[in-house]
């Protein structure tokens, strides 16, 4: 549940009048004290999705890009703005060999990513963004599932566009020898090595850590206009597939820390 809290402020009566304060230091010097003031707000006018391709400009998704949510917040104006759809389109049944499929780009070549914008005040406490990947369902058989499946998202960057900065997100583990050898053999322009490091998230519901950070607003991007279509991968482990639609629940969520600042 999201609580808003709303702060008034008296200024005072007869529009702030100063209170002014005169004294005599000596027989040919004089001083007096008088006051500046300003006053910061809640900023209301609210957020937008920007284009991970160029953070300056805005972004709008399409219906089956991802999910836009850009009203609703937490701790007074820390917003999850969007979240990614992946779509990893229709293959032949496989028995024989596991394989890994990667997800479509967004839309126009842009890589798949997530915004998250604090709008703050500063010293506000710091901010964890975790997912969690459901199990991949057959639409029409609950009982159906993609045993063994697993979200894979490499080549990962944080786009911090208040501080102008766009660093490499190590992952928590190393791609490995096996997903590697799938990524190559099913597009070559992969580049997949065993060692780069990747965020390999089991479709079991388990949660995974992707990001930690602290104001202004940072797209977490799954590749760039070069790799975007290589850097979401899903793996399919041999004989757990029916002739049907899997689909699983992926859940993103950002979550405040304990105070971290003054």
């Amino acid at each position: 549940m999201i609580n808003y809290k709303f702060t008034a402020l008296l200024l005072g009566t007869a529009a702030a009048t100063a209170l002014i304060t005169t004294s005599q230091v000596s027989a040919d010097e004089i001083s007096s004290h008088s006051t500046g003031t300003v006053v910061f707000e809640k900023n209301t006018d609210g957020i937008k999705v920007l284009d991970p391709n160029d953070n300056s400009k805005e972004f709008t998704p399409g219906t089956s890009d991802g999910t836009v949510d850009v009203l609703n917040n937490v701790d007074n104006g820390l917003y999850l703005a969007y979240v990614p759809n992946f779509n990893f389109n229709t293959h032949k049944v496989n028995q024989i060999r596991d394989k890994v499929f990667f997800a479509n780009a967004q839309a126009e070549g842009r890589p798949n990513f997530v915004q998250v914008s604090d709008l703050r005040s500063k010293n506000s406490s710091t901010w964890d963004l975790k997912a969690s990947v459901g199990s991949f369902t057959n639409t029409k058989d609950s009982n159906d599932k993609l045993d063994g499946a697993a979200l894979i998202l490499r080549n990962v960057k944080d786009q911090d566009v208040t501080a102008g900065t766009n660093s490499l997100v190590a992952g928590p583990s190393a791609l490995g020898d096996t997903f590697s050898a799938l990524m190559n053999a099913q597009n070559s322009a992969a580049n997949a090595t065993a060692t780069e490091t990747s965020f390999n998230m089991q479709a079991d519901g388990s949660s995974n850590t992707l990001l930690k950070g602290s104001t202004g607003t940072h797209l977490l991007t799954a590749g760039d206009q070069s790799t975007s279509a290589v850097s979401v991968g899903l793996y399919v482990p041999k004989n757990t597939q029916s002739e049907a639609t899997y689909s699983s629940d992926i859940t993103w969520t950002l979550s405040v820390n304990p105070k971290s600042g003054n």
